[in-house]
């Protein structure tokens, strides 16, 4: 796409916008070209954005400036609303993306999720084997000594493994999530102190 074919189909997605409002975006990027000295050559989309998601940026943007600068009437609202939709169902790209972020986030929790129930649950069936083979070992102790001291020690070996993970697993809820928690507020404190602003 090179820069007259990127002007006329950002003018063609921005028919909505009133005539004043449509020609400053358009000089804006004819001033990026003129400034970048692109003329018939191919433009770099991924530098620039593609046609489709700029004017629906702008059309929300507009849309968003229209409602907070006009006064509320049934009109302008509807006005308003129109051009959201709009800006919505021109970005071919943007919508579907979002879902699928949302999607994956969502998966993403969901297997999170799972792995901790799994291993919850191993680590109470190894408690429960170790209880169940140390009563065994000491049943069969009187029976058959060698095979009550394997079963013994068995069983010690699987409560052992069953109180090392309880500790970790103790640890790294008193010292690790604190600190994700911690990490995580001040990301969304100082992306509210930049709204802020």
């Amino acid at each position: 796409m090179n820069r007259y074919e990127f002007i006329g189909e950002l003018r063609n997605r921005l028919k909505r916008l009133p005539a004043e409002e449509q020609q400053e975006a358009i000089n804006y990027y004819e001033e990026y070209f003129d400034e970048a000295a692109i003329g018939y050559a191919p433009i770099n989309l991924n530098e620039i954005g593609r046609p489709a998601v700029i004017a629906s940026e702008i059309l929300a943007q507009t849309a968003i400036r229209h409602v907070e600068t006009y006064p509320k009437s049934p009109k302008s609202n509807a006005s308003a609303i129109g051009l959201i939709i709009v800006a919505i169902l021109g970005a071919p790209i943007a919508f579907p993306l979002a879902l699928a972020l949302v999607a994956v986030v969502c998966a993403l929790i969901a297997a999170i999720g799972a792995v901790v129930l799994a291993l919850c649950l191993t680590i109470v069936a190894l408690g429960i084997s170790g209880v169940a083979m140390l009563v065994v070992g000491f049943i069969k102790l009187a029976v058959e000594p060698a095979t009550g001291v394997v079963f013994i020690g068995m069983a010690m070996l699987f409560i052992g493994i069953t109180l090392l993970v309880i500790v970790v697993i103790q640890q790294l809820l008193t010292r690790a999530l604190p600190t994700v928690i911690y990490g995580v507020r001040n990301i969304l404190g100082h992306n509210k102190k930049e709204e802020k602003r």
